[in-house]
């Protein structure tokens, strides 16, 4: 039985309270989208979105995770560098000969959900790997790629970084379609993007102690008490 109106009303709340934490140019997408839907519409998207989430929470599970399987022993790779928080193996469907996958021994899956200290150590491994295929395979260079997210073709629900040794004639071609962009367009984008790095920098601030904002409050009163004083005849 589809909702009623009111139903799909009250269903929009809830949906509009839910994307209240997403950048305010994404709301307004949704709930423009969400707003042009009618009742039956609403409820079939819904569908959708609730099955879409579920597939990616099943891709997400550490147990049918590959790297996670290698890490524990459940599979085997050919291991060219492993650390403490870092390992690397050779890439059973190559690229070319020599292509390498670095990721971290913790199942995230975005390169924004690691730490700053996460991210060296990933990164470190990443360049000591490069330079030892250079020298070990005499390649004539190395694409380093990530992909993160289905849509941008990422195959495992793990973070990685693949290496891939390149060759003179190798073939390998990573050419994208491309096309001029409009002056206005760039403005925008660039507008939009640089006021969310803006707030994502914000939140990285250190947050003040209580100790240190007594501190501050004491400091300021002292300053108001002493230009008083010399205020007072």
């Amino acid at each position: 039985m589809v909702m009623n109106k009111e139903q799909a009303e009250a269903l929009k709340k809830q949906i509009y309270a839910q994307i209240s934490h997403l950048p305010k140019f994404q709301q307004d997408e949704i709930k423009k989208q969400i707003d042009s839907m009618n009742p039956a519409q609403l409820e079939e998207w819904v569908k959708q979105v609730q099955g879409q989430r579920a597939s990616e929470i099943n891709e997400e599970n550490q147990e049918t995770c590959l790297f996670c399987n290698i890490l524990e022993g459940k599979i085997k790779g050919n291991l060219v560098y492993d650390d403490k928080n870092v390992q690397a193996i050779l890439d059973i469907n190559p690229a070319s000969e020599g292509h390498v996958l670095v990721y971290p021994k913790f199942h995230k899956r975005f390169l924004s959900d690691l730490s700053k200290e996460e991210i060296s150590d990933l990164f470190n491994a990443v360049k000591k790997i490069s330079k030892a295929l250079v020298n070990a395979l005499d390649c004539k260079g190395v694409n380093t790629l990530i992909a993160e997210g289905k849509v941008a073709g990422q195959r495992v629900p793990h973070l990685f970084v693949n290496l891939i040794p390149r060759y003179e004639k190798d073939s390998i071609s990573f050419e994208i379609p491309r096309k001029k962009a409009e002056e206005a367009t760039l403005d925008k984008l660039a507008g939009k993007i640089s006021s969310e790095v803006s707030k994502l920098k914000e939140k990285e601030k250190p947050k003040k102690t209580k100790e240190e904002i007594k501190k501050e409050n004491e400091g300021l009163k002292k300053l108001i008490e002493n230009y008083m004083k010399r205020k007072i005849p």
